[in-house]
């Protein structure tokens, strides 16, 4: 078997024939599509019934409601592909970009593959999502470190070939406990293991956009604890390499999590509401030791220098007004 397509599906019926059909235009015979019903309550394992009639490939396991990382796990436990690929169940495989996902699995070489993607939103308009280098491959290590320790450019689960033996031998799984950020923790554990990459700028999925981000579903609190949970991961993992350049790198990459944080929150909460929430921020020992190791030389913008210097202030009344103002003009 060649490749293994994990689908966690939940609740997903609106969009899961897109999913599926999209999955069925493989060419490729040696292939398991792998969906994992994590208790949907709708009409969702009926659809994915539906489909493993209709081809053979398609493979259906039962668990009760225990989330994406569980059911991302339980089809990990039940891949026999050479290579896996994850899928959610609300995205699509570009049917004419199937050739270029077979002739990475022909050619066997890298252990680790990562294509770009489209985004779909809910008026049907694409974006295409690409990854900030020259040409259309990478395959320089420290580049592709750089791009998952001190960016969010590899911080998503979908859209890659990971060899399931690499998986295995370091027994590397989603953590249930992180419902925010879990990919990226899987994929960082992968990526320091790999002996062999490739980052390609050739879209293969649509990734399709919602109203809701998975972050919105959780107060501030919650928020800080889960981001707390990944940084300290990653400030190990960085300092495990070593590199002063990585790791000034990744606490600028943490200022721009932390006032994407707040530029969020800005969105839909109330000026004292969002003050509240900036000063809690502010109170969390982690913030404060990102916001000390922040290089201030190394700022890519007057914009952003003004906004470290504001939290560094810690100019709660200015921060507010600030935020709730950029965050009209961000749509």
């Amino acid at each position: 078997m060649n490749l293994s397509i994990i689908i966690p599906v939940f609740n997903a019926a609106r969009y899961l024939r897109q999913c599926l059909d999209s999955v069925r235009q493989c060419p490729l015979e040696q292939m398991e599509c792998l969906l994992i019903n994590d208790g949907s309550t709708d009409q969702s394992r009926e659809i994915c019934e539906e489909y493993i009639k209709k081809d053979n490939r398609f493979v259906l396991f039962q668990q009760k409601n225990a989330g994406v990382s569980a059911a991302r796990n339980a089809g990990i436990n039940q891949a026999i592909g050479d290579y896996i690929f994850f899928l959610d169940a609300d995205d699509i495989i570009i049917e004419s970009q199937w050739n270029e996902l077979l002739r990475e699995l022909k050619e066997g070489k890298k252990e680790f593959v990562a294509f770009c993607y489209k985004t779909l939103n809910l008026e049907g308009k694409e974006r295409l999502i690409q990854y900030p280098m020259r040409g259309t491959t990478l395959e320089d290590r420290e580049t592709i470190i750089e791009f998952m320790l001190a960016s969010s450019q590899l911080n998503t689960c979908w859209g890659k070939l990971f060899l399931r033996r690499v998986i295995q031998e370091n027994h590397i799984r989603f953590r249930t406990d992180l419902p925010i950020g879990e990919d990226f923790v899987f994929v960082a554990q992968y990526v320091q293991v790999a002996k062999s990459y490739k980052i390609m700028n050739v879209p293969i999925i649509y990734y399709r956009q919602h109203v809701e981000s998975a972050m919105k579903r959780y107060d501030t609190g919650q928020q800080l604890g889960y981001l707390k949970e990944l940084y300290q991961y990653n400030l190990a993992s960085v300092e495990q390499i070593g590199e002063e350049n990585l790791r000034q790198k990744m606490y600028i990459h943490y200022l721009r999590t932390i006032t994407n944080l707040i530029l969020q929150a800005a969105k839909g909460k109330k000026r004292k509401e969002l003050r509240r929430d900036i000063r809690y921020l502010l109170e969390q020992d982690y913030i404060q030791d990102i916001l000390d190791h922040v290089n201030q030389k190394l700022l890519p913008s007057k914009m952003k220098y003004m906004e470290y210097r504001l939290l560094t202030k810690q100019r709660l009344t200015t921060l507010t007004v600030y935020f709730r103002l950029k965050s009209q003009f961000a749509g």
